[in-house]
């Protein structure tokens, strides 16, 4: 039996392409009229000039506005006005492919094992984008859906070579595995994302990764950290702020894996990693050493991490925004690793 299934739509600020994530919805093939959902908003939107409600006999769509600033408390309002069992995300930015929805509700139809499904992403938008097209992993076919089990062989390396806490518009979760971390989740001001998975590994549950492409992830100016950082002490100066918000991430979900899930061991030093890594960060972004000290200093951070470690991502970005490698090849770095940084 399929669990009921919420669509959680989040947009804040002007999202000038809320209209196109909106017909992503609409154009689903496996959507059904007992689906729930849920735009989550900061203002006010007519729904008629976006487009819905569309002619096709499609769930209603209710639109929940909360002026709120921080982002853990308005990702986590969108999740309680939620009704379904799973809940898929979407942000005002990306774009659906028309299966997305029919692939989630498989992957958790008759299985109640699972916790959590991810799959891949394509990039769009702003160009030239290089290496155009996919995430490092996600693929255009078919591919066998890979389950990973905490304690399995190898599971800890695929979390982190798959990139499973990546972008909000590729993850399905259970909705009560966020309800019960609500408390930690409004503490957090970026990595909405991140917590997502940090919920599911706090669980004894499967995770579920799909190779295929079901998601557009769109690529513009406030979403890229390669849009012309030249200036080492302005890049310098946004990646500070960013990573305060990381460091404070990592902070909450040290504290959170330590009181709901203190046998996590390996999940609780991830977040110790990404607290320590954020640190480092910051005391080189923080400095006023030259674009030549930046650089050696953003170089070191990745000397002591494993490739496939989480956290590793936040440090290959300040790498790449930094200068250390051409803007081409820190392009290619960063859509190689599929990262989002959100500075």
């Amino acid at each position: 039996m399929s669990p009921s299934l919420s669509v959680l739509i989040t947009a804040y600020g002007p999202a000038p392409f809320l209209a196109e994530a909106l017909r992503s919805v609409r154009d689903q093939v496996d959507l059904s009229p007992t689906d729930d959902i849920v735009l989550l908003t900061d203002r006010p939107r007519d729904l008629e000039a976006l487009g819905w409600p569309p002619k096709a006999p499609l769930p209603p769509l209710r639109l929940v506005k909360l002026d709120e600033p921080q982002k853990g408390k308005f990702f986590a309002a969108g999740f309680q006005a939620c009704r379904g069992e799973v809940v898929a995300t979407l942000n005002d930015d990306d774009i659906w492919e028309p299966q997305k929805i029919q692939v989630v509700r498989r992957a958790f139809e008759g299985n109640s094992s699972a916790a959590y499904h991810h799959h891949g992403v394509s990039f769009f938008g702003l160009g030239p984008v290089r290496p155009p097209g996919r995430h490092r992993h996600a693929r255009r076919r078919d591919g066998d859906q890979r389950t990973l089990v905490r304690g399995s062989r190898g599971w800890e390396r695929s979390l982190g070579r798959y990139d499973l806490g990546f972008n909000d518009s590729s993850i399905s979760l259970r909705r009560d595995l966020v309800l019960s971390h609500l408390p930690w989740f409004e503490r957090i001001d970026a990595g909405e994302d991140t917590f997502l998975l940090f919920c599911a590994l706090t669980s004894a549950k499967e995770l579920l990764l799909d190779p295929r492409s079901l998601t557009r992830y769109r690529v513009h100016a406030s979403n890229s950290s390669v849009s012309g950082n030249r200036d080492a002490p302005a890049a310098a100066d946004r990646l500070h702020r960013e990573f305060e918000r990381r460091l404070k991430l990592y902070q909450v979900l040290e504290s959170m894996v330590g009181s709901c899930a203190p046998e996590r061991e390996e999940v609780r030093a991830w977040a110790q990693r990404g607290v320590r890594l954020s640190e480092a960060v910051l005391a080189v972004t923080g400095s006023s050493s030259s674009r030549r000290t930046l650089m050696k200093a953003a170089a070191g951070l990745l000397d002591d991490w494993d490739e496939f470690d989480p956290p590793v991502n936040l440090a290959v970005s300040a790498l790449a925004s930094l200068g250390v490698a051409s803007r081409p090849l820190a392009t290619r770095v960063l859509f190689q690793l599929g990262i989002r940084t959100d500075i």
